[in-house]
């Protein structure tokens, strides 16, 4: 038989394991108070567990009995920090808690990081400024590239930084003064735009002006709305105008300036001014104007759709402009170029050119409805008469060899007449151009063109205008590149002496054309020798007449 015996082990209070000690936990701190470091203590072989301000910060294994911990102060904001840590050791219950509060120095003050536009010198300027004694660092990096612009240490109580060029730029600093740890890190970002470096416009009696950087100029931008809404008369310029301590001469008419402006009736220019910028008096009221002999520049359009303007006089003294026989429009004079026309314009036998948008404009052309281009002009310019949408009626001079894009762009033209001179046409010359219903070209050799008419819209279109060429060119015009587009090319046939126009009919305007003619005092072409001969005089305007009533 097998005996089973069975005993009880009695433990005693001797039996227990033994406690691990408790941990020491001391302080050093360091010479620039922006660390301090907490050393851990405890018998051989013991494992530290700790944590500072409530956070566990982990265990450590003691290596010859004591480990440190070191704590960055840069960034701390508590006033006290609590550091608690108990140890234990293989086969040891673990030692009580002990902790140990540490008192975080003084902070030094914050650094001061501010910015701002110098539009004198067209730059930002960062400024870094510190209230009380103190040694700053700082850096300033461009963001883009990842460079650093500035870097360094400075003692006074402030310290300034230029930055000329487009970015978004970091700048930080920091502060450390004897005796206190170190401040926070203060951090700003500055996006830098050149745009930026324009000061912000002002007004002065109603009147708003536009300053570039430090320049001592400023331009004309126009007018308040209250302004704009209660003076009357004649708005007067100022050649100088003083605004925050400083005197600035007026020396241009801002782009748009006075653009819509209808309630503007007159305006009197200093002889101060010298540019007249695009569409600064488009669609005024202005019903005259006197040009200034500083003024050596003006945009085409500036005075594009101004319908009221009847008297145009350019100071003689201009070196650059003059409004020569009276005619009531703005000369280059270099050039003999018609820079600006309007209603009222008696174009000059003087005049070899109309300049680019002469008569029309980007928004509105004047509303012209015939004119009559005499035969001392050779070119037509680009846009001449763009949204000049009231012409119905056009007569080409014998002269012109060129005509620019978008000349006649989105008029009232039924009929266009281009004379055998007619050696280029930009693109889009007749575009948009709804009521047109044919046109004849002269030249024997068809003239280089592309696009001149709208395509696969309500406007005119190559299927539904007529093309009227002289009879030997009909092949050389329906194989071109632009001009066989077409559908329908004829042969043109001249109605001979007395079609003063040239549009292959004898009417009655042929003998308004004539007398026109007469009295411009302009080279008269062979057609106008109605009766053949040899001059053109009144008597051709008799005999003119006189085939009308005949039926001839």
């Amino acid at each position: 038989m097998l005996a089973i015996v069975a005993s009880t082990a009695v433990i005693t209070a001797q039996d227990q394991p033994e406690q691990t000690a408790a941990p020491e936990i001391t302080v050093i701190e360091d010479d620039d108070l922006n660390h301090v470091s907490f050393q851990f203590t405890a018998e051989e072989g013991a494992e530290i567990f700790f944590s500072i301000n409530g956070e566990y910060m982990g265990s450590v294994p003691l290596d010859g009995g004591g480990y440190v911990y070191t704590l960055e102060l840069f960034d701390y904001d508590d006033e006290t920090v609590t550091v608690e840590a108990y140890a234990q050791c293989s086969g040891k219950t673990p030692s009580e808690w002990v902790s140990y509060d540490y008192n975080v120095p003084e902070r030094t003050c914050d650094p001061i990081i501010e910015w701002y536009i110098d539009y004198d010198y067209e730059c930002a300027v960062v400024i870094i400024r510190h209230e009380e004694y103190a040694e700053v660092y700082y850096d300033i990096l461009d963001t883009m590239d990842g460079c650093v612009l500035y870097q360094g240490v400075f003692g006074d109580p402030e310290y300034s930084f230029l930055i000329y060029t487009n970015g978004i730029y970091l700048i930080r600093a920091y502060a450390e003064s004897p005796g206190l740890r170190r401040s926070r890190m203060i951090q700003l970002y500055v996006t830098v735009d050149e745009s930026m470096f324009t000061p912000p416009p002002f007004d002065k009696d109603g009147i708003i002006y536009e300053r570039s950087g430090h320049s001592s100029f400023v331009e004309v931008a126009g007018m308040t709305s209250e302004y704009s809404s209660t003076y009357s008369g004649d708005l007067i310029i100022p050649e100088t105008v003083e605004y925050d301590g400083k005197v600035y001469t007026v020396d241009a008419i801002r782009a748009d300036a006075f653009a819509g402006y209808t309630s503007l009736k007159s305006i009197s220019l200093p002889n101060t001014i010298t540019r007249i910028e695009f569409e600064a008096f488009c669609e005024t009221g202005l019903e005259s104007i006197f040009i200034p002999a500083s003024v050596d520049y003006i945009a085409s359009t500036a005075f594009s759709g101004c319908n009221d303007l009847l008297s145009i006089r350019v100071d003689e003294n201009n070196p650059t402009y003059d409004s020569r026989d009276n005619c009531n429009a703005i000369i280059e004079t270099a050039t003999n170029t018609l820079v600006c026309g309007f209603l009222s314009t008696d174009i000059p036998l003087t005049v070899t050119a109309l300049g680019d948008h002469s008569f029309g404009g980007y928004t509105s052309g004047l509303h012209l409805t015939d004119i009559v281009i005499p035969d001392n002009i050779l070119s037509i310019g680009d846009a001449a008469f763009l949204n000049c949408e009231l012409l119905e009626d056009v007569r080409i001079g014998s002269s012109v060899t060129t005509i620019g894009h978008n000349a006649f762009r989105k008029t009232a033209l039924k009929h266009v007449v281009l004379p055998a001179s007619v050696e280029a046409l930009g693109y889009y010359v007749f575009y948009y151009n709804r009521h047109l219903v044919d046109i004849t070209c002269k030249s024997i050799t068809p003239p280089t063109a592309s696009d001149l008419l709208s395509t696969g819209d309500d406007y005119s279109n190559y299927e539904t205008v007529k093309l009227y060429v002289p009879n030997e060119s009909i092949e050389a015009y329906r194989a071109h590149e632009e001009w066989g587009r077409f559908t329908h090319i004829v042969p043109f046939i001249g109605a001979g002496p007395g079609d003063v126009d040239g549009d292959g009919n004898i009417a009655i305007k042929d003998v308004t054309g004539l007398i026109d003619t007469l009295l411009s005092g302009g080279e008269l072409p062979a057609y106008c020798d109605v009766d053949g001969d040899g001059t053109v005089t009144i008597k051709d305007v008799t005999a003119l007449i006189d085939m009308l009533l005949g039926g001839n």
